[in-house]
């Protein structure tokens, strides 16, 4: 009787859990194309074949330099830059991204196109470190999405030096202060979006607790595993943005504590992958597959707040969404 109980009650937990997945992009740099590079990989085409692929409800976020490639120069189309700046706002706005983290390309041409794309295409921009010469904030430090009984706060930082209409407050500074202000204690599950080097984003989390998960958009590489220090998962998105993050949530109760099951995920993958490839072994494969199965729910069980993620690579594996393609092509081209 005793060992029903405790099914029914597994079960009834189950039920009650609460499945969320959460999407980033970001670092693209004012690319929505596949990128130029031995293996073509990114573009918003293929987000967007990605983003309506995804089965349980989700949020999609910008997690920073997504609308500019560089600083106005000389010889600059300045006009026809702003206007592919302004497309792909109005087509991450039709994707539903909730959130987007302003970052050092979204500022090359200050902050007069950033208020365009708020009022015109409905975008949330955040930064917790960007004033303008008046030392107020144009966007909110932070926002928080809640669903069922979960509340997600979103915070974004930006790493630059201070030009044109804005100054960029230290990051690492502002960070600290949020923290001693107890802002991180308002959410269940607190993501932080960084355009910031390591450098910045490690001295941060190494010394000061309230960030369960970092989304890095500055720098080349990428983390295909989130890489953990101390009570901090961090994902790098990589570059050009060739890389999508979905990151799936389970949520059963508000003690804050979160645990990281993307290994766990990628090795049963692993065996999926095998067995589709391979008619040998498969009794041995299928063995280790109920194993790793069994583990996961073991862990699960003993983690009910917990999450994993999967590092999408943008290549021609991933359909492009043709409609979008025509639009960028039609803008890029000079077509009407």
């Amino acid at each position: 009787m005793k060992k029903y109980l405790i099914l029914f009650l597994t079960f009834i937990s189950m039920i009650n859990a609460t499945e969320l997945s959460l999407g980033f992009s970001g670092n693209n740099r004012g690319a929505m194309m596949p990128c130029d590079c031995t293996i073509p990989a990114g573009g918003l085409a293929r987000i967007s074949t990605v983003v309506n692929n995804i089965k349980n409800d989700h949020i999609q976020v910008g997690a920073g330099n997504h609308f500019f490639h560089h600083t106005p120069m000389k010889y600059d189309n300045q006009i026809h830059e702003q206007k592919k700046a302004f497309l792909q706002a109005q087509l991450m706005s039709e994707m539903n991204y909730s959130v987007v983290n302003v970052g050092q390309f979204d500022l090359c041409y200050g902050l007069k196109p950033l208020y365009q794309i708020q009022d015109n295409f409905g975008l949330d921009l955040i930064s917790a470190n960007i004033v303008d010469l008046n030392d107020s904030h144009p966007f909110p430090a932070f926002k928080i999405i809640e669903y069922n009984d979960l509340k997600i706060m979103f915070i974004g930082i930006c790493q630059y030096t201070n030009e044109m209409n804005f100054k960029i407050l230290d990051p690492l500074k502002t960070l600290i202060e949020l923290s001693n202000e107890g802002v991180f204690d308002e959410a269940d599950l607190v993501i932080l979006l960084a355009d910031a080097t390591s450098k910045v984003i490690l001295d941060f989390i190494t010394y000061y607790k309230g960030v369960d998960i970092v989304i890095a958009s500055k720098e080349h590489r990428n983390t295909m595993l989130p890489m953990r220090f101390k009570n901090t998962d961090l994902i790098q998105l990589g570059s050009q943005g060739k890389y999508f993050a979905k990151l799936d949530l389970r949520f059963e109760n508000s003690d804050h504590s979160w645990t990281d099951l993307s290994q766990e995920h990628a090795h049963i993958s692993e065996i999926h992958q095998e067995l589709s490839l391979s008619n040998e072994n498969q009794k041995t494969l299928r063995n280790k597959m109920k194993n790793l199965k069994k583990k996961l729910r073991r862990q699960i069980k003993q983690h009910p707040n917990n999450y994993y993620n999967n590092m999408i690579f943008l290549d021609d594996g991933i359909n492009d969404d043709i409609a979008i393609k025509d639009r960028i092509e039609s803008l890029t081209e000079g077509k009407k």
